[in-house]
């Protein structure tokens, strides 16, 4: 999908510069820029039928936890989808 609520933004945590580019292997927050609020982890679990592993599920937040962060790692460019429309990465 390529609605409005599906767009995040890298929130550093290392640097407070919002107009400066995020270097490769930082840690940053993924913040909804529609609803203000942040990717964190919950406590509920999901068990994965394909290989039985345990995952968990994210839920958003308005609190901003820097324990919570991801870190930046680049990916093969056949791993990422962009929605030919708005350029919005899925």
């Amino acid at each position: 999908s390529c609605d409005l609520a599906s767009i995040f933004e890298l929130d550093p945590i290392s640097h407070n510069d919002s107009d400066a580019l995020i270097p490769h292997k930082s840690f940053v927050l993924l913040k909804n820029v529609a609803t203000n609020t942040y990717i964190k982890s919950s406590n509920i679990r999901v068990r994965s039928e394909i290989d039985k592993s345990v995952f968990y599920k994210v839920e958003c937040s308005k609190a901003r936890d820097e324990k919570e962060a991801f870190r930046v790692v680049g990916v093969n460019s056949d791993e990422v989808n962009v929605c030919p429309s708005s350029r919005t990465v899925t």
